[in-house]
């Protein structure tokens, strides 16, 4: 994985949520956002959905 990179958070999150986990996507989703703060996936991308159901 590429640790500076906020996508690498995101879909680690997403599979994660695939895979049935509840909490640990929306920490990975977290850790992304803590990387670049003022990052927002494209309206239509299932992270978009994701990170507004972490919040």
């Amino acid at each position: 994985m590429e640790p500076a990179e906020v996508l690498t958070y995101c879909n680690r999150g997403e599979t994660l949520f695939l895979l049935g986990q509840s909490q640990l996507p929306c920490a990975s989703f977290r850790q992304g956002r803590a990387l670049k703060p003022g990052f927002i996936p494209l309206p239509g991308d299932f992270d978009a959905a994701y990170l507004k159901a972490c919040r």
